[in-house]
């Protein structure tokens, strides 16, 4: 993360006025005062009062799609904004929309528009899926013509502007059902299929015949309801998919390469969904892996707020920061605040979440109200972000990562449900019982991880599969739960080849596990939770009557919690840097810097201190002291027995440091 230095380094606080006027009167969200707060918007006292507040980086409006001509102006105004920050030292981030195109004032401008959109089988064009916004087109990403036209907006924010960010919202398909039958789409679809089965045989063997340019973008309805599909066994769904994927890839690549080429320095962001416990693949065409070579951040606006509930649910975005963490990319995000004291401890956590699992960045802030700048005394994010400058070193410290989650790709593509669900549980897991984990999204390079979790990995390859066994038999530890292993690639079942019968455990019905060549291998048929995975109506719920995950109601602790994380340490021989022991509500975060370690410790129960926390080092500790980094304290804790500390209280946020 050191390669984003010049963003995380004085804290990384982003605030957002992103939305031009002619957005909000188009939306009729309007008040009565905002013509003369949009014309204030754009001046010296703007940006002074952002900096007094903190402020790093302003994410400003520039292009949001009704035409470059129309637009002209408002760009004009965000310009002189952008001129304003850098006098005051700030940076600026412009948003340009991805994928909308407002047909009522672009199709005046472009002549040759209604060659650029979506459109549906009886050649009606799509739009948007946000509420009261149906006047915004979706561009097709198989047809070229708009894209031209974002990168003339792209070439003003850079060229012209001088802007140091890049924001590209919406980057996505439409979501089904909204498929788009676009004779692009429908020849691409064809050309994407020939390529990936060019002879008769292999069409055969995938699809049953070799008639590939009959198979069409999916068609849904009642009987054919895409909210009811939980795994995706249909190799034509399947490789509509990776269709998508592939050519969403391909397009934000393009975009990315092209702002590069204008200024390598400019940092380029992409709102790409990256929602924890739903299959973006198949509802919007976004696997944000794919497109990992196509930005430098991702921006999450979706998981939610961090916190510790009454039902026993825990709620982060620890499983998005490690992730990104794993593709060498930042993450932005929000935290909210509705300005109450109540909530302020809520509002601290999450800053502080940040801040632990991603270099120390403060985040997104809400100081802007529309055009505003809110003038508000005591912002309560001031403390940490003083004492995140004041302390660097803390956040460039290298995680130690006990285990490493795999995601694997096409189980995550396919399914609807078990990945998805077992993925969050497997994540409560880790988070619960203190086992700072990382995340890899490839088996290719092994050499830094010690266990493999294999949580609803279903579909794997019998190259991956190979990899795991090597790894295990040469002493690697391997945790698998459900169906892993239990398919290929393609979703086919792989009998006697299948992760468990190689093996020799596919008969096992109980929780077990086995010495396998030098390594550890445990197995748990289920990862037990209150509504499991027959619960499939309770678990999930709908998104805006198209989209469906997760619900965040069952972001809870496995039944079998315990018994999976001592078999996880038993993988590791119990050799482990640390043993936290802490109540349920505290996360931990262990980083080092080389002879010095460092535990961050986060209360998710906010309002509520945890306390008789306990931390035993694998090696012997010359010292070790607390920091408080919402007061700035700092206590020297007293080491036990050689290599242990005790915390006796964290509110919200505390460092453990320790000297070995």
């Amino acid at each position: 993360m050191r390669k984003y230095s010049k963003f995380l380094d004085d804290g990384f606080v982003l605030t957002s006025s992103h939305e031009p006027i002619i957005f909000y009167r188009r939306c009729g969200r309007i008040n009565i005062n905002a013509a003369d707060d949009w014309e204030q918007l754009h001046t010296e006292n703007t940006a002074k009062m952002l900096k007094k507040q903190g402020v790093t980086v302003l994410r400003s409006h520039f292009h949001k799609g009704f035409g470059f001509e129309i637009e002209r102006l408002d760009r004009e105004k965000a310009a002189k904004l952008i001129d304003e920050c850098h006098k005051q030292g700030l940076k600026v981030q412009t948003y340009i929309a991805f994928q909308s195109a407002v047909s009522e004032t672009i199709s005046v401008e472009e002549p040759g528009y209604d060659d650029w959109i979506m459109r549906d089988r009886d050649g009606h064009p799509l739009t948007l899926w946000f509420n009261q916004q149906n006047f915004r087109n979706l561009p097709c990403l198989n047809r070229d013509g708009f894209w031209e036209n974002l990168k003339r907006a792209s070439h003003a924010a850079i060229v012209e502007a001088k802007t140091d960010a890049i924001g590209y919202d919406n980057v996505s398909w439409s979501v089904e059902p909204e498929v788009c039958h676009c004779d692009a789409c429908k020849k691409g679809f064809t050309e994407f299929l020939q390529e990936h089965y060019p002879t008769k045989e292999a069409a055969i063997e995938r699809f049953g015949h070799a008639q590939l340019e009959n198979i069409l973008p999916p068609v849904w309805n009642y009987y054919q309801n895409h909210l009811n599909l939980t795994e995706i066994r249909n190799p034509a769904i399947q490789e509509w998919i990776e269709f998508k994927t592939t050519t969403l890839k391909h397009r934000i690549e393009e975009m990315y390469n092209y702002c590069k080429s204008l200024n390598p320095d400019v940092l380029v962001e992409i709102n790409a969904s990256m929602q924890t416990g739903q299959n973006d693949a198949f509802h919007m065409g976004i696997y944000q892996n794919d497109l990992a070579n196509g930005c430098d951040a991702f921006w999450n606006e979706v998981d939610p707020e961090a916190g510790y509930h009454k039902d026993g649910t825990l709620t982060h975005k620890i499983r998005i920061y490690k992730s990104t963490h794993a593709m060498g990319k930042m993450v932005f995000t929000g935290h909210r605040w509705n300005g109450s004291k109540e909530t302020i401890n809520e509002y601290h956590l999450g800053i502080a979440e940040s801040m632990a699992f991603q270099n120390g960045s403060i985040n997104c802030i809400g100081m802007m109200n529309q055009f505003r700048v809110n003038e508000t005394e005591n912002l309560p994010h001031i403390p940490l972000l003083k004492f995140s400058r004041a302390n660097r070193e803390l956040y460039y410290a290298n995680p130690v990562p006990f285990v490493h989650l795999y995601e694997s790709r096409q189980s995550l593509c396919y399914s609807n449900f078990e990945s998805q669900y077992a993925n969050v549980l497997m994540t409560q897991v880790l988070l619960r019982e203190n086992l700072p984990f990382g995340i890899i999204h490839s088996l290719d390079e092994l050499s830094d991880v010690r266990t493999i979790l294999l949580s609803g990995a279903m579909c794997l390859s019998e190259k991956e599969i190979d990899r795991i066994i090597a790894f295990v038999e040469n002493g690697g530890g391997l945790v698998l739960t459900g169906e892993a292993g239990e398919y290929n690639e393609k979703y086919v079942g792989l009998a006697n080849r299948s992760l468990k019968s190689r093996l020799g455990v596919a008969r096992k019905l109980a929780p077990f596990a086995i010495s396998f060549g030098k390594g550890r291998v445990a197995v748990f048929p289920r990862l037990a939770s209150d509504h499991d995975f027959d619960s499939y109506d309770w678990v999930y719920r709908p998104m805006e009557e198209s989209q469906i995950r997760v619900k965040f109601e069952s972001w809870e602790a496995p039944h079998n919690m315990c018994q999976i994380a001592d078999s996880i340490r038993w993988t590791l021989n119990y050799d482990m840097p640390a043993v936290i022991k802490a109540p349920e509500a505290v996360v931990s975060e262990m980083t080092t810097d080389g002879n010095t370690a460092y535990v961050h410790l986060l209360n998710y129960d906010a309002n509520n201190p945890a306390r008789l926390i306990t931390i035993t080092f694998r090696d012997n500790v010359k010292g070790a002291e607390l920091i408080c980094p919402l007061s700035g304290e700092v206590v020297p804790l007293t080491v036990i027995g050689g290599n242990s500390v005790a915390v006796d209280e964290v509110g919200v946020y505390a460092i453990v440091k320790v000297c070995c």
